[in-house]
């Protein structure tokens, strides 16, 4: 059956179709069509026009509107039965249906057309029930068209295995509720679901899913997303852009694949029932916001650009990049690859790392509040330029590994190493730096690498092996107090080539325990050294061993209050060394009387004390003084003998300090082997007593043998003359002289040196010893600080008070630092804008970060870089220049008409959002076409007016007037152009108008070359969305609320202008 072209069903018929093929290029105007059987239906005419009230097919039926660049209007629409049934719109046909159904068992199939330039677009205007069974297979929407559902219209998905390979545009409310996790398949080249502005979907069940099978599907969110159960997007091809609010009330919304992307103005809550777990390739862009109430999943490639600092973290695997300073609150990470990339902002953070393969390494600065590292997890820090990353508190669990590369400085306020966990500080010219607590526990541990471990003034440290092995191949430097209490035979063991100890100046080695301690090599001892330049402390109980087989190199303080004490070597260059009642210092474990071999070289301090030395003292330089000097006695000498292995002088630098504390009472000096004398014996009257001529003290030294030499110089203190007495085995002094010199009884923490300078406690300065010293690295008030020198501008003055804008620690020495946030710029300070927010330019270390530029102090001293192509602080936009016109102007703010999006910003206009700028000749605020500006060019005949919106009407017709009501009646128009039985009126807003009319008359019998009846022209049919329409002729008319277009029916045309927008009367 055949319907020519000129031919017309209706306005009215009522036809059903049973069977056999119909190919028809005629018109159909507001006819009920029941398509049945196998029926199958063609609508061959190009550019027809078919209007139904009603249209229903069966099974196996197929209705193809084929002719290109069709208009169907379709008021309701039904797909039943048991087998497919297939409706089709082709090229560049555009449709409407009010409601839609498709419940047939097996596959419906809707099909629209077209290339990518004149592809078919269909609108739901009303209800979409989209039904189907689990065993579908087939497509429910495919081809390259277009679907869109209106803001009023409602679709109904259930079921399982629909496909779409069609854009969707949802502009109403989408219930997505399938029946299992395939769900909806949007696949093929074109298949996109797109929820607008306006666009709600609703996401519901107990286990449904949504999947992608093409390059390039997604899901575009620019509305109001609501998972309420779990929801999956499966496929490596399905991506989810959001723009919008995403909701996610309970289940799992699990993005597994595609290229996720939540760009600014994005706003996602997820609740605590609640999981959301991006996977795939995801990016956060800096302006989205999350808010969550359990931890937010990551499974891919994910770039995190914003800040989620009230947004829990759970990464399981890919590869996750901070960026642009993004703030995470707690980051759990249980798999994968966390990365901070070079050049990024300040990037802040709470991380617990564990699992195989995890791993975070930082190319840039990052601030994290903790670093809880379980083995097989693995932390690397390391760029080619120097950084310092703050670490809270670091904490590494048993055989977990961090490791330093290249420049990197790690600070860290606490850190925890546990059992046979590692630091690698890989690189000289890295470090790590705690300042407050330092604990070291556990079996096995190791830090190695050409770096440094520092533990700064104030820092409180604790080690305490387990039985076995912490080994340091590294530069381990102690400048606050730390405890070594080690139980076993290995302890602390340096290991070659890098380690070394260092305690520093001011800082105190305290060790104590209930047993024999240990700081070992791993191999030659000769090879390995202890620096002490501060205060090493040995409190062990009587008899217990502290072994230190490295060498130890002494500028500082020692002091062995009990216990043995046994390094394998001892350079004393400086400082001191006390020997308390009863303990004793094994030079290389020796612990023969008689050992020579062993030996303690003195070349500067003082040795002292009431012990014994194992081991043969070779002095160059020095002074070995028996007993407790004054200035450590509480200023009251104690006397006591101190015993030596051997002894060997030479150069008067050598000196034997020997103290008299009443007129039969003196210190003395045993050595136990041969004695070879050549230097100083120096005689120094201990406070409070005063020599007086006569007095004999002998032996102040005593000695198994020794050679022929005798003491080069002898002289004593205060004034006083004495000589000096020699036998084989000893030597005796007297005093020959008492004439004195000025008041040195003044001096009463101590003697007078020859330079009449009073020996005072530390600290002390001064005749009476009162004054604090200024520049001894020891605050005493009035002093607010003292960091042993006498330079100003380091925070601590020339006279030992604490400058404006620092800080200075009460340890010894003074350790000071500006006051970051204070709005000013001192030390290491590169910038201070008052604050210590990261991501306002200035770091809080104060220190400029990556892509702002400071100047000056205190609040707006720094200032994005506008022109580097990274989007910062008030800067909308930053295309990696500074010229004006390209979109974004050279202060980074996005130009008038323009948009601007990615890093660096790609700027353009875009059609239809009302705003007339760069090459466009209009934008009335749409992309309807033939409107007067189509694609932002003025149509023919149009006349175009400003720019935010372009207002476009044609000369003949004038301006639009906002308000008015037109009032729109058909009339007939014969193939000749007379119109027959017009009918139309306009009148004020508000008021009304009626008409009526008769369906036309039949057509007369169609004479060649053209169709009795006429599509009228764009022309006669005009749109602009202030006005409000009342149809006085419903059949007339097609409407579509997805362009806002008002077609007028084959056959028909308007004798004034029409107006589509708010619909008052259906």
């Amino acid at each position: 059956f055949t319907l020519q072209a000129g031919a017309v069903i209706g306005p009215g018929e009522s036809l059903t179709l049973v069977s056999g093929t119909f190919n028809w290029a005629g018109t159909v105007l507001a006819s009920s069509f029941v398509i049945l059987g196998t029926a199958k239906v063609n609508f061959q005419q190009p550019a027809g026009v078919y209007a139904f009230t009603s249209l229903s097919q069966s099974s196996a039926t197929e209705i193809n509107f084929l002719g290109p660049n069709c208009r169907v209007a379709i008021g309701s629409h039904s797909m039943l039965g048991s087998a497919a049934a297939t409706l089709l719109f082709g090229s560049g046909c555009e449709a409407t249906i009010g409601s839609l159904s498709m419940t047939t068992t097996v596959a419906s199939i809707l099909n629209l057309y077209g290339a990518a330039t004149n592809t078919a677009k269909l609108t739901i205007t009303g209800s979409w029930d989209w039904l189907g069974p689990s065993q579908v297979a087939d497509a429910a929407t495919t081809g390259y068209g277009v679907l869109t559902i209106s803001p009023q219209a409602i679709v109904n998905l259930y079921g399982s295995g629909h496909y779409m390979s069609a854009s969707l545009y949802n502009y109403g409310t989408f219930n997505y509720n399938p029946s299992n996790i395939v769900g909806l398949r949007v696949w093929a080249t074109y298949g996109k679901l797109l929820n607008m502005e306006s666009g709600r979907v609703y996401a519901t069940g107990t286990a449904i899913g949504m999947t992608g099978y093409g390059a390039s599907n997604l899901i575009d969110n620019h509305g109001y997303f609501r998972v309420s159960s779990s929801i999956s997007f499966v496929a490596a091809t399905l991506a989810l852009s959001n723009y919008g609010r995403l909701d996610v009330r309970s289940g799992l919304l699990d993005l597994q694949g595609g290229a996720n992307r939540f760009y600014d103005g994005s706003n996602v809550t997820f609740y605590s029932v609640a999981t959301v777990r991006l996977a795939g390739t995801t990016t956060i862009s800096a302006g989205a916001s999350f808010q969550t109430g359990s931890a937010l999943q990551f499974n891919g490639a994910i770039t995190v650009q914003t800040n989620l600092v009230q947004t829990a973290v759970l990464m399981m695997s890919g590869t996750v990049s901070l960026q642009a300073g993004a703030t995470v609150g707690a980051f759990t990470q249980t798999g994968g690859t966390l990365t901070v990339p070079v050049g990024s902002p300040l990037v802040t953070l709470g991380l617990t790392m564990s699992g195989t393969g995890t791993s975070f390494q930082p190319a840039a600065q990052c601030a994290l509040t903790h670093l809880d590292l379980t083995y097989p997890a693995t932390a690397i820090f390391g760029v080619a330029t120097p950084v310092l990353n703050t670490i809270g508190t670091l904490t590494l669990r048993p055989t977990a590994v961090l490791t330093l590369n290249s420049k990197s400085t790690v600070q860290a306020r606490n850190v925890y190493l546990t059992s046979s966990s590692q630091i690698s500080i890989a690189s000289p010219s890295a470090a790590l730096e705690v300042t407050d607590v330092f604990e070291w526990s556990g079996m096995n541990g190791l830090i190695s690498g050409g770096g440094s471990l520092t533990l700064l003034p104030g820092c409180r440290g604790w080690i305490t092996a387990n039985g076995t092995t912490l080994t340091v191949n590294a530069a381990f430097n102690n400048y606050g107090t730390l405890q070594y209490q080690p139980r076993g035979v290995n302890g602390l063991q340096l290991l070659a080539p890098n380690g070394v100890f260092r305690n520093q100046y001011g800082a105190i080695f305290n060790v104590s325990g209930t047993t024999s301690t240990y700081f070992t090599p791993v191999t030659n001892p000769a090879n390995f050294y202890f620096h002490n330049a501060g205060d090493l402390l040995i409190n062990l109980p009587g008899g217990t061993d502290f072994v230190m087989s490295t060498q130890l190199n002494n500028t500082g303080n020692i002091k062995l209050n009990s216990g043995v004490f046994k390094p394998y070597s001892f350079q004393q260059r400086g400082g001191s060394v006390l020997v308390g009642a009863g303990t004793a210092v094994h030079v290389a474990g020796s612990a023969s009387a008689l050992a020579s071999a062993a030996s303690l070289s003195l070349t500067g301090g003082k040795l002292m004390g009431f012990g014994e030395v194992f081991g043969n003292v070779v002095q160059t330089g020095g002074t070995i003084s028996p007993g407790l000097p004054s200035y450590l006695g509480g200023g009251t000498f104690s006397p006591g003998t101190l015993t030596v292995s051997g002894l060997t002088q030479s150069g008067t630098a050598s000196t034997i300090e020997i103290s008299l504390s009443s007129a039969t009472n003196s210190s003395r000096l045993v050595v136990r082997n041969n004695t070879g004398l050549a230097g100083t014996l120096l005689v120094v009257p201990g406070c409070p007593y005063a020599p007086q001529v006569g007095n004999t003290f002998s032996p102040v030294m005593e000695w198994r043998a020794r050679n022929s030499t005798t003491f080069a110089l002898v002289y004593a203190t205060d004034g006083l003359a004495v000589s000096a007495a020699y036998t084989a085995t000893n030597v005796g002094i007297s005093v020959t002289g008492a004439a004195g010199q000025w008041g040195c009884g003044a001096c009463v923490h101590g003697n007078c040196c020859p330079t009449n300078v009073c020996n005072c406690l530390r600290g002390y300065t001064g005749l009476d010893c009162s004054a604090p010293l200024c520049g001894d690295g020891i605050t005493i008030a009035p002093e607010t600080c003292d960091d042993g020198n006498l330079v100003s501008g380091d925070g601590c003055s020339s006279t030992c008070d604490v400058e404006p804008y620092w800080t200075c620690t009460n340890s010894t020495p003074s350790y000071c630092t500006t006051i970051c946030g204070d709005g000013a710029v001192r030390g290491a300070e590169t910038c201070d804008d008052g604050n210590t927010v990261a991501g306002d330019g200035c770091s809080p270390t104060c220190s400029v970060e990556s892509g702002w530029a400071c100047s000056g102090a205190g609040p707006g001293s720094c200032v994005p870089v506008c022109g580097d192509g990274v989007i910062l602080g008030q800067e909308t936009c930053d295309d990696g220049n500074i010229d004006p016109g390209d979109g974004c102007d050279p202060t980074c703010s996005i130009e008038f008409g323009y948009v601007c999006v990615g890093l660096p910003s790609v700027c353009f206009t875009v059609c239809g959002d009302g705003k007339k700028a760069d090459i466009e000749e209009c934008d009335d605020g749409n992309t309807r076409p033939n409107d007067g500006c189509t694609s932002c060019s003025i149509d023919p005949g149009f006349v175009c007016e400003g720019v935010q919106p372009s207002v476009c009407y044609k000369p003949s017709v004038g301006p639009p007037t906002t308000g008015q009501v037109v009032v729109v009646t058909a009339a007939a128009t014969t193939a000749g152009g007379t119109t027959a039985s017009p009918m139309s009126s306009t009148t004020a807003a508000g008021s009304s108008a009626t008409g009526s009319s008769s369906p036309p008359s039949p057509p007369p019998p169609p004479s060649p070359p053209g169709p009795v009846f006429q599509w009228p022209s764009m022309d006669e049919c005009v749109t602009e969305e202030d006005f409000a329409i009342v149809y006085q002729n419903v059949s007339a008319f097609s409407v579509s609320e997805r362009t806002g277009l008002c077609y007028c029916l084959a056959g028909y045309k308007t004798t004034g202008p029409s107006y589509f927008g708010n619909v008052t009367t259906p």
